[in-house]
């Protein structure tokens, strides 16, 4: 998750430029949705998946949005908090840390948590 925030963060005005641009050029907002937003869903699906078969996260209703709602979590945290007056003055770390640690808390079974619950 903190590598994933991290790419956001780097990425992030270039990221708001094409999605700006996608919403009037539709071979752009292909690219977008096809070649970059949809690699990151389908690895970060297969991920939360195999976790939870393994015990090491929990089972969730179902896994394809489970990786849609850590995206955007980490999405707006890294990148789109900055265009809303409240989430520009939380500062980068804690952005990292409170979505990281929220979504952690969400996905990881409490008995693995050991004293972080």
């Amino acid at each position: 998750m903190r590598e994933l925030f991290s790419l956001e963060t780097q990425t992030r005005e270039a990221a708001d430029m094409i999605e700006r641009s996608a919403r009037e050029l539709p071979e752009l907002a292909d690219l977008l949705n096809t070649g970059l937003r949809e690699p990151v869903l389908a690895a970060l699906t297969g991920y939360l998946g195999s976790r939870a078969l393994s015990g090491k996260l929990r089972t969730t209703p179902d896994t394809a949005a489970t990786a849609r709602l850590v995206l955007e979590t980490l999405t707006w945290f890294a990148r789109h908090r900055h265009s809303d007056p409240y989430g520009a003055a939380i500062p980068d770390g804690l952005a990292e840390d409170t979505a990281v640690d929220a979504l952690i808390h969400a996905l990881v079974p409490a008995k693995l948590l050991g004293g972080r619950a």
